[in-house]
């Protein structure tokens, strides 16, 4: 898998520091290390746009002592004042082309003290060592960013002594024009976390602590390719409470959201969901609502260009409804309650409409319940049903509520425009705006009041 996390382009390099083991060490164990992201040294001009960095698992590249690598990756110990050129193409992942590398020098069984100098192959010679080693012996280390050379290899030449050494690697860099491996996917920044069982952690974290208007992560896309996304979110895990994209909103601002989706286009979507037939492409664990209609949209027979759009039908309470045909048997007709209905409804609020078809009949209501529902006529003829109901978690809705909804965001709002003329109309009436748009002050500080008594 490929991690990935934005570096600047110049490099640092690490404090010195003993490796585990004792003196004249034979093995060292491979283990990650953070990764270097300033130096002022030489090398930093040979990096050139390599901004994208691509972390691999630890990965051995060489141990001149042998231990499984050999040709140029192998014995025999590095030669005082003798350059060696290392190929990383191909090695632990990283592909040809990569600007540079993350790499951890193990110097150990040195001839003496010396210190070792690392450059791209065929280019000059660095003036400051990378890092030096003493005459014990003593296994040493250092991280650093080493740029590499056009055909992708490092050279490396100890100083006043040989000594071995080992290379390890934990990622490359990459140039922002090139071709990731496996695939033309480019991305600015992507995160991965393997962290399996941790709670908190995320690909990708950010902090925003100023106090004007600002984002965490703000993402813009500029091509018009059909498909293009300015976020993508992806969940693999098929159970749980899982997220492709969340976001929580702590802030008690009516114009605050969790994720807040936005489009300059009429035809334009602010939140779009894609689902397979039988799930939900918005789904609210609560709540939902809408300045304007909710609708759903079907193709129009007649023209391409067209649509059908259904209104849903708005009311003062949350209502439910069955509907049918039957017929008059004996003048009596028994219709059961769907058990659905029953379910989900409330026993007190009722109400039937019955329509004779193909004759004249009085007809009536002789009793109703969630179980069945009991019609009369004066004859037997077919006739059309439909009961309707109220939901029995919300048989107490009022329609009128306190709420901040439409409070400008602050002094220098303005009434939005994408409301309705006559929604407008309403918030200057009200005293929520000014008849020039502008936010009303006395209204604002009726809500800041408001906002400082409350529990």
């Amino acid at each position: 898998m490929l991690r990935f996390k934005i570096l600047p382009t110049a490099l640092f390099i690490g404090a010195i520091a003993t490796a585990p083991g004792g003196l004249l060490a034979q093995d060292v164990p491979l283990k990650s290390w953070s990764v270097p992201n300033t130096h002022t040294g030489r090398q930093a001009n040979a990096i050139g746009n390599a901004s994208l960095f691509v972390t691999l698992a630890p990965c051995r590249v060489a141990d001149t002592r042998g231990n499984g690598f050999s040709g140029a990756y192998g014995p025999p110990a590095l030669i005082a004042s003798t350059e060696r050129v290392f190929p990383m193409a191909g090695q632990c992942g990283i592909p040809a082309g990569a600007s540079a590398v993350s790499v951890n020098f193990t110097t150990l069984n040195s001839a003496g003290p010396g210190f070792l100098l690392v450059w791209p192959t065929g280019g000059n010679e660095p003036g400051a060592s990378t890092m030096n080693f003493d005459i014990f012996g003593i296994p040493l280390n250092n991280a650093a960013l080493v740029p590499l050379s056009a055909g992708t290899n490092m050279s490396v030449k100890p100083g006043v002594n040989g000594t071995h050494l080992i290379i390890d690697v934990n990622g490359y860099f990459i140039d922002k024009d090139s071709t990731l491996p496996g695939g033309n996917q480019y991305f600015g920044v992507v995160g991965t976390v393997d962290w399996d069982g941790v709670e908190g952690f995320g690909a990708i974290y950010a902090k925003n602590l100023s106090s004007t208007l600002a984002y965490s992560i703000k993402a813009d896309i500029s091509n018009t390719v059909s498909g293009s996304a300015a976020i993508a979110g992806r969940q693999a895990a098929t159970s749980g409470a899982n997220a492709g994209v969340y976001g929580k909103n702590s802030s008690t601002t009516a114009t605050s959201a969790g994720v807040k989706g936005e489009s300059t286009s009429a035809s334009g979507y602010g939140v779009l969901g894609v689902v397979p037939a039988g799930g939900f492409a918005l789904y609210a664990q609560g709540n939902s609502g809408a300045t304007g209609t909710k609708s759903f949209v079907e193709p129009y027979p007649n023209d391409p260009l067209k649509v059908i759009r259904y209104v849903s039908l708005e009311g003062r309470e949350a209502g439910t409804y069955f509907r049918g045909r039957a017929r008059f048997v004996g003048r009596t007709a028994r219709i059961p309650v769907p058990e659905d209905f029953r379910a989900v409804s409330d026993n007190d609020n009722l109400t039937v409409h019955v329509t004779p078809i193909g004759g004249p009949a009085s007809l009536w209501v002789a009793s109703v319940d969630l179980n069945e529902v009991v019609l009369e006529s004066t004859h037997d003829v077919e006739f059309s049903y439909i009961v309707h109901g109220v939901r029995r978690a919300f048989k107490d809705f009022e329609p009128i509520q306190e709420g901040d909804d439409f409070i400008p965001g602050g002094s220098t709002a303005t009434i939005p425009g994408w409301l309705a003329p006559d929604v407008k109309r309403r918030l200057i009436e009200n005293g929520t705006y000014n008849p020039d748009g502008s936010a009303n002050s006395k209204t604002l500080e009726r809500h800041a009041q408001a906002a400082r008594v409350a529990p």
